[in-house]
């Protein structure tokens, strides 16, 4: 079910023709590498492996530099579609490619970092002038010659800006010093001090001591701060101008070397991420040794392909490992099936050879999702925002679209069953489609809800909850007969289910009893959904089966343990905690499960309780119309959240843990699918 067989593969090669393999296998395209554990590294393919990985990382720093975003954001996507555009490369060889890539990547780069470096100085000199500006404004109102001040020989001047608190204890530290001071600003004063030169050395160390440092002008403008001020304010506006002009060349640059550099981008971390697997290639002198998987429908061709060189292959059946410690998992979904393994992956990808549950989750979830969300005009609006999704978005966007043009279909029908239109009567509005309704879940006659149609849709969340919980609960037997665990199956696996099936007749015998135990024994009415069988004899089979099923998980764990057919568990630990296990988790699991279902008519019943409020402001005639407007936008967006969220979790919680394990490695080709560009391979002679 969606896993693919795998046969594990071995090329002996000379070292070589190792470039040519690495050339073929992305050819062949399904293959996948096994890490060699040898450290061992081809000194060739080593060598071409770092001058891609050196061209990767430079052009991945332009990338980010330059503010390119590799794929367009959701909103981008919504706003103009997904259009990537790709390039077709010829090459020969890896060498041949990686020498492609550096000599137009050179040029590229040149030309970036020429202009990034003219960018970056013209900014510097702006952050500078305009630093200088700030300082020298504090002090423009001074008509002061600061290079005539400090040029005096006798008497040591210092011009400096003081903060206002220090200004104090500075005038205590020199008091035989000459102090003049002219505040700026409420922080901060313009302060002259003037000493004999011999007690330079002091005040100067004074003023370090409060972190003061003399105000200088830069020697190439006027030592007048006023007419300094205007020098700095012209420069920077000429400044300004140039860097506008250098943005504006830089907007142009990136337009014209997006679609180049991004091309070349995604192709140098190809050529990395393949030629790094290629170089680990065993600890042999003279040969080199490739592990991976294929698929198995195509080991004829590697073989034809690859028939130059050894060519070794195994099929690798479940519960073996092909010589490594794990084998991929190669999904066959396609279609809208491989939309629904966004949903699978939320619990890990399946094992190889274990049950891929996706294609029973491609049925049950949107019809889940449709009941809980059933209105035919919620869900048509769901289906074609999902479908806008889908013709907008890239791939993994169309995966979502799909979940949910699904299950927008299936609300819409769910609708229909129901006689629900955004909350109105589909009698009235859309008679043709009136004969379809099947239960009428809300009174729009009296604006209320059918209390006898809502306990028919809690029956049947319960019997579809019965289904879901017996199918997961059979799949886990599935799973024990492919695993050849006949123990296992023996002692808890089989027992499992049917103790949910003889549970579940149980309860229906309950039911039948109107719900009194007294009387299960007595009560000659028919089973409910069993009508064939009394409840008398519904409660008679059920504890027959039920009981020793009990009996067997509650002690074969014992059983096995002292036969020596099960190891690891002692015989204690067997003893004291399954029959705890069974009877305080087990069974109360199965009920618990079983009630919580339930969810899946109370949430429709919420939905169509939220659209009777909202529609009780048609009696506002058209003064209600933007209040039921905003009302259904907001109930399409929280419910339909609320009830993916539900969906996802009776599938999370209350399926996938009767029967999976996930943590599966996903099976990843060689060369990852390309977007930008199209590899061809010239021919060699």
């Amino acid at each position: 079910m969606g896993i693919t067989s795998l046969t594990h593969t071995t090329l002996i090669v000379p070292r070589s023709d190792l470039p040519s393999v690495a050339r073929e296998l992305v050819k062949f395209e399904w293959f996948h590498s096994i890490a060699s554990e040898v450290r061992n590294l081809d000194p060739t393919v080593d060598e071409l492996a770092q001058r891609a990985f050196r061209l990767y990382i430079n052009l991945d720093e332009l990338v980010k530099r330059l503010e390119i975003q590799i794929q367009p954001g959701i909103m981008d996507m919504l706003a103009k579609g997904y259009k990537v555009e790709s390039e077709e490369y010829s090459v020969k060889s890896w060498q041949d490619m990686v020498e492609k890539v550096e000599a137009e990547a050179d040029i590229i780069l040149e030309e970036v970092r020429s202009t990034l470096a003219e960018d970056e100085v013209i900014k510097k000199k702006l952050s500078d002038d305009r630093t200088l500006k700030d300082a020298i404004q504090l002090i423009s109102g001074f008509s002061v010659d600061l290079a005539a001040i400090t040029a005096l020989r006798r008497i040591h001047v210092v011009f400096a800006l003081v903060s206002m608190k220090d200004l104090r204890e500075i005038r205590r530290s020199l008091p035989e010093a000459i102090i003049i001071d002219s505040p700026l600003t409420k922080s901060q004063s313009a302060v002259l001090i003037g000493a004999p030169t011999a007690d330079a050395e002091r005040i100067e160390k004074t003023l370090r001591s409060f972190e003061v440092k003399a105000f200088t002008i830069p020697p190439e403008l006027p030592q007048n701060p006023s007419e300094a001020y205007k020098v700095v304010e012209k420069h920077i506006s000429e400044s300004e101008e140039i860097s506008v002009t250098i943005t504006k060349d830089i907007k142009r640059m990136i337009e014209r070397i997006r679609q180049k550099l991004l091309v070349l981008h995604e192709t140098s971390k190809m050529a990395h991420g393949v030629l790094d697997q290629i170089r680990r290639s065993g600890e042999l002198k003279r040969f080199g040794i490739v592990k991976g998987y294929i698929p198995s429908s195509r080991q004829g061709l590697f073989k034809e392909r690859f028939a130059q060189w050894i060519c070794l292959t195994k099929d690798v059946r479940h519960g073996e490992r092909g010589g490594e410690k794990h084998v991929p998992t190669l999904s066959t979904n396609s279609g809208v099936t491989k939309a629904f393994e966004n949903i699978t992956l939320n619990q890990g990808l399946p094992n190889y050879g274990e049950v891929d549950p996706t294609p029973l989750i491609s049925v049950i979830f949107p019809i889940f999702f449709g009941i809980m969300f059933a209105d035919l005009g919620h869900g048509l609006v769901l289906f074609f925002f999902s479908l806008f999704l889908y013709v907008r978005g890239n791939q993994e966007l169309k995966r979502w679209g799909t979940i949910f043009m699904l299950a927008g279909a299936s609300a819409s029908v769910a609708g229909v069953m129901i006689g629900e239109f955004f909350g109105l009567g589909i009698k009235k509005l859309i008679p043709p489609l009136g004969s379809f309704e099947v239960l009428e879940v809300v009174d729009h006659a009296h604006h209320s809800l059918n209390l006898e149609s809502i306990m028919t849709l809690l029956m049947f969340s319960w019997i579809l909850g019965i289904i879901h919980i017996g199918i997961g609960l059979a799949l886990n037997v599935v799973k024990g007969i492919r695993e050849k665990d006949r123990l296992d199956l023996a002692i808890e696996k089989i027992p499992n289910f049917f103790l949910y099936v003889f549970s579940v007749m149980f309860g229906l015998s309950f039911i039948g009893a109107g719900l009194t135990f007294g009387g299960m024994l007595t009560s000659s009415e028919p089973l409910p959904l069993l009508p064939f069988l009394t409840t008398t004899q519904g409660t008679i089979i059920s504890l027959s089966g039920a009981l020793p099923l009990i009996g067997v998980l509650m002690f074969g764990k014992v059983v096995a343990i002292k036969m020596g057919k099960l190891q690891g568990e002692t015989l204690l630990d067997a003893l004291m905690m399954n029959p705890i296990e069974v009877l305080f988790e087990k069974l109360p699991g199965f009920l618990a499960g079983t009630i919580s279902y339930a969810r899946l008519g109370i949430l429709l019943v919420v939905h169509a309780a939220l659209l009777i409020s909202t529609n009780a402001a048609w009696q506002m005639g058209l003064a209600g119309l933007p209040i039921i407007i905003i009302a259904n936008i907001l109930i399409i967006l929280l419910e339909a959240m609320i009830v993916y969220i539900q969906t996802l979790r009776l599938h999370l919680y209350e399926w996938f843990t009767k029967f999976y394990d996930g943590g599966g490695e996903a099976f990843r080709k060689l060369a990852p699918s390309a977007v930008r560009v199209k590899l061809n391979w010239e021919e060699t002679t």
